[in-house]
């Protein structure tokens, strides 16, 4: 399958060459198709597990991170997309993903974060996050996962925010 480029003035979205059209059409009479089918499949994923309790962080954490993370370009557009995403930070790392490797999710945030869970819980990398400090755990999370800097930083976030020890405490198939 082929691929095209659909730039919009804030981002740059790969979609099937045979999606480009409707999309650039959807795009001019202000419709956002690709944001829209990531609001869908995000729906999905929470009517499928049946939680409606998204993570969120408040601008104030937001700038706290961005503090701690002023170092690390990567973490900084992460915390860009999660502000973008209004502080939602599950729909924010499928946005993430997307961008950072061109490609629509084929899983969702909690099958990406049980991919984590082996990171995360290491005793050095749970330490800092439940302490709210991400940075130690990016290079961690991105080496074990093949996950990209941008995608490990709001996962490390995410996980954060549900709890390390509620995620490193609980059976592997649920958060």
């Amino acid at each position: 399958m082929s691929f095209s480029v659909l730039v919009t003035n804030r981002d740059r979205y790969f979609l099937p060459y045979n999606a480009l059209r409707e999309a650039q059409s959807e795009f001019r009479r202000g419709c956002h198709p690709v944001k829209a089918r990531l609001q869908q499949k995000i729906e999905q994923e929470r009517v499928v597990s049946g939680k409606n309790n998204m993570a969120t962080v408040t601008r104030e954490e937001i700038q706290q991170f961005r503090e701690q993370l002023r170092n690390y370009p990567e973490a900084i557009a992460a915390l860009d997309a999660i502000q973008e995403c209004d502080g939602y930070v599950e729909d924010a790392v499928t946005l993430l993903m997307m961008r950072e490797t061109g490609k629509e999710p084929d899983r969702g945030v909690h099958e990406w974060l049980q991919k984590c869970r082996t990171a995360i819980c290491q005793e050095d990398v749970k330490e800092a996050l439940e302490s709210g400090f991400i940075a130690p755990a990016i290079e961690p999370l991105a080496i074990s996962t093949g996950f990209p800097p941008g995608t490990a930083t709001a996962l490390g976030i995410l996980a954060f925010k549900i709890g390390i020890k509620k995620l490193c405490d609980s059976p592997s198939s649920e958060p």
